[in-house]
């Protein structure tokens, strides 16, 4: 018989879902090395990375940072050296569930309600916005940020493995051709249908990335945050621990990627090392294995739903929120964080460095060869050359927890049609909706403009408002018109959308409402790994 997962506090019995309040050290880490070995199932995996995910940060864990530590010369708000949270640039939580946390809304006896709060991996409301200013004294440089959910993730991590390689191969190609020819060699980037621009060869083996369009200049396609920051869900889950809790992963703080919290030794007993390698797999496993967001109309006017689908592709909606795109291997690696990506070409700046005004092209022809032979040659080894491959799994795996099921089912030849509604692609949005400043992604010279934002997924829409980058649409409707700004590349698809009748546009947002996240289940399998007496069944 299955048992259920139970965390007894102050003489409640709480379902594991809730583990966020049982504020519990972190348990015996995950080992790298035997789970490149394949010795945790992934059931073991799901469930301690769920736990680490909920577990509610503490002193004890390394959460903060000394009084003298690098967040505090940036945040003038704070003057009393025993308050932790700054809120501004971090730390601004104790757990990744205080914002991934929420379901949508329903309607109940005449009231919207929350549809299903508690839930591990859903969205946050304005009140959980993330909020970054590299100058705390000038309010209006910076970032704020609507924690979205993370359901399907996995998927969305395989797609833009797959483009990465693809377009990278064909720059590859490209660049051969022209050296071989001795003649420049001008061609589109086109992955999964999706063009990328254009890309030159030259007969010195430089190549010319002026034309490259949605894509940074080292071709990675980055498919996370909202301007595509992170390549991976590893970085993410890496580069957010250490913003919002300031727990330094082996992984960042060997590297020398991020400033040490403790720089001059204020605080005795806090590690450079707060969190192992093995834990931030688990939690990238965990959130990996998020089972996808579905499309249904139940409880919504399933004829309006239909005709909405196709007003939403006649108006050019569907252009950029491309419905599906192909993966064509559902196997996921979530790479070793000792392996050495060569796209990451230096270090993690200061907050106070963090606001690059412009984006410089590489041109000079000696340097661009080397910086092109980098970044098409990663292969996740690790410093002694070692090949550190990771964790792999098959996306389609209908043996992985129940909690991670159902999965999308591969076409007959193999091929997985996820259902994302997205390019993975930056576009630009315009003036309504740009940032401040340009923001810096996870390899640290290259930056996204302004007004550049990636083409956000639209699977679970329904149930992650408010709506945008920072939430400040209140209702689906708005969302869609705040497209409509100076310099917009949706300008004419929201045009359109303007010149449709009343009853068309409510036909497009009942299409839209139709997008919904499948709930996590409220109890979890027995725990992995805990500490005694803290866990019953």
């Amino acid at each position: 018989m299955t048992k259920t997962l139970q965390i007894v506090r102050g003489g409640f019995v709480l379902p594991a879902l809730f583990l966020v309040g049982a504020a519990l050290a972190l348990p015996t880490p995950f080992d790298q090395d035997r789970i490149n070995a394949g010795e945790y199932t992934l059931a073991e995996l799901f469930h301690g990375g769920a736990q680490l995910f909920s577990h509610r940060m503490t002193r004890e864990d390394g959460l903060g940072e000394a009084p003298d530590g690098p967040r505090r010369s940036l945040n003038n708000l704070a003057d009393n050296r025993l308050t932790p949270f700054l809120r501004i640039n971090g730390l601004d939580a104790t757990s990744c569930q205080e914002c991934h946390f929420q379901i949508g809304q329903e309607r109940r006896g005449g009231f919207l309600v929350s549809r299903d709060m508690g839930t591990l991996g859903g969205s946050a409301g304005i009140a959980g916005n993330v909020m970054i200013f590299p100058n705390s004294d000038d309010m209006r440089t910076g970032f704020v940020r609507n924690p979205p959910h993370l359901f399907g993730v996995g998927y969305i991590q395989r797609l833009a493995d797959e483009m990465t390689e693809d377009l990278r191969a064909q720059a590859q190609v490209i660049r051969a051709e022209a050296i071989a020819t001795q003649a420049d060699v001008r061609r589109e980037l086109v992955t999964k249908g999706i063009s990328f621009g254009y890309l030159t060869g030259t007969p010195i083996g430089a190549v010319d990335r002026s034309e490259l369009r949605g894509v940074s200049i080292d071709f990675v396609v980055r498919p996370f945050q909202f301007k595509g920051i992170a390549s991976s869900l590893r970085s993410f889950v890496a580069g957010a621990l250490n913003f919002h809790f300031s727990i330094q992963p082996r992984e960042l703080i060997a590297r020398n990627l991020i400033p040490n919290d403790n720089p001059n030794g204020t605080l005795a007993d806090d590690r450079d090392v707060e969190i192992e390698d093995g834990d931030v797999t688990a939690i990238a496993a965990f959130l990996s294995m998020l089972r996808p967001p579905m499309e249904s109309s139940d409880g919504l006017d399933a004829e309006a739903v239909i005709r909405g689908r196709e007003l939403f592709a006649t108006v050019g909606c569907a252009e950029c929120h491309v419905p599906a795109l192909p993966i064509n291997d559902s196997r996921l690696t979530l790479v070793d964080g000792r392996a050495r990506q060569e796209y990451e070409l230096e270090p993690f700046r200061t907050l106070k460095e963090s606001t690059p005004k412009t984006v410089t092209w590489i041109t000079a022809p000696e340097r661009d060869s080397k910086l092109l032979d980098s970044v098409l040659q990663a292969d996740h080894k690790g410093a002694d050359g070692e090949r550190l491959a990771g964790l792999t799994f098959d996306l389609s795996n209908e043996a992985l927890p129940d909690e991670a099921l159902p999965r999308i089912r591969p076409e007959a030849d193999g091929t997985v049609l996820v259902p994302l509604f997205s390019d993975l692609r930056r576009h630009q949005m315009g003036a309504d909706l740009a940032d401040t400043a340009a923001q810096v992604t996870d390899a640290q010279s290259i930056t996204v403009l302004h007004g550049e934002f990636l083409t956000r997924p639209l699977w679970g829409v329904a149930d992650t408002g408010p709506w945008l980058h920072d939430g400040r649409a209140t209702t689906l409707n708005e969302a869609i018109l705040m497209h409509d700004g100076e310099g917009s590349e949706a300008r004419l698809s929201i045009q359109m959308y303007r010149n449709l009748s009343a009853e068309d546009q409510r036909a497009v947002v009942e299409f839209l409402r139709s997008l919904r996240i499948r709930p996590m289940a409220h109890t979890f399998e027995p725990g992995v790994r805990h500490r005694s007496g803290l866990i019953a069944h």
